[in-house]
């Protein structure tokens, strides 16, 4: 099945299933943006909260980095109407994006 995964949904996946991870995400996508904002999340953990050793959170980072790799990359094809949406529901326009992208 193809969706559109979130960064939160990936990170999950991960943290559940390591490398086991891919064979789930075949043939999905994600937002150009969902590598940063991993990227970011796992940074936090370690730099900020202390909760992951460096060592495990560059462990994590390359396995995100080779489920990447497996992942089609999609963006919003009208821009306008994410904004549109993300006033209208008061959403952040990330969360908008994901919505207008998928539907």
């Amino acid at each position: 099945m193809s969706v559109l995964l979130d960064a939160s949904a990936l990170l999950n996946m991960v943290r559940s299933l390591g490398p086991g991870a891919l064979d789930y995400i075949r043939g999905c996508y994600e937002l150009a943006l969902t590598p940063h904002e991993i990227g970011n999340a796992i940074w936090k953990e370690a730099t900020l909260l202390g909760r992951l050793a460096v060592d495990e959170a560059l462990t994590i980072i390359n396995l995100i980095t080779l489920i990447h790799r497996n992942l089609s990359i999609v963006n919003p094809r009208n821009t306008v109407a994410v904004f549109k949406l993300a006033h209208g529901l008061q959403l952040t326009y990330y969360d908008a994006s994901y919505l207008v992208t998928a539907g």
